[in-house]
C-alpha cells in the first residue's frame, strides 16, 4: 500500500525519526531535568496496586529492578513498538533493540526525546 507523503511526514513529525539523542543530551536532562511527557498518569498508592501485579508495583513504583536474564523482553526481537505499562505512552521501536549481554533489553534511541526520564544515579 502506498502511503502519501504529507501522511508519512506527520508520521515522522510525530516520533521525531530525525532526531537522534546523544550521551550529552541525556547527561543534560538527568541534571537540569527531563523534557514534558505526552501524557502522564496520577493515581493513588492503592489505585496502583490494584492495577499493578506485586512484581510490576515493585519495578515501576518502588524503582525495583528484574533479576538479569529474567525478561521474555530480552530475547524478543520482533518489530513493534514498546510502550510504558503505567501511562500507555510510547518508549521504544523494536528496531532500535539491540543485544548488549547485560540481561536487560537495551535500545539505542527512545521512540521520542521526551518518551523516557534520565535520573542520575549514584548508588
Amino acid at each position: 500500500m502506498h502511503r502519501p507523503a504529507r501522511a508519512f511526514n506527520q508520521l515522522l513529525t510525530t516520533f521525531n525519526l530525525f532526531t537522534v539523542l546523544t550521551w550529552k543530551e541525556v547527561i543534560r536532562f538527568a541534571k537540569e531535568g527531563n523534557p514534558t511527557p505526552d501524557r502522564v498518569v496520577e493515581r493513588t498508592e492503592e489505585e496502583w496496586r490494584a492495577q499493578l501485579t506485586p512484581e510490576e508495583y515493585r519495578v515501576t513504583r518502588l524503582k525495583g529492578t528484574e533479576r538479569a536474564f529474567s525478561s521474555e523482553m530480552c530475547g524478543l526481537f520482533e518489530p513493534g513498538l514498546y510502550a510504558c505499562l503505567c501511562c500507555d505512552n510510547l518508549l521504544f521501536d523494536a528496531s532500535e533493540k539491540f543485544e548488549s549481554g547485560t540481561g536487560w533489553p537495551s535500545f539505542t534511541q527512545p521512540i521520542k526525546e521526551n518518551a523516557i526520564a534520565y535520573h542520575g544515579d549514584f548508588s
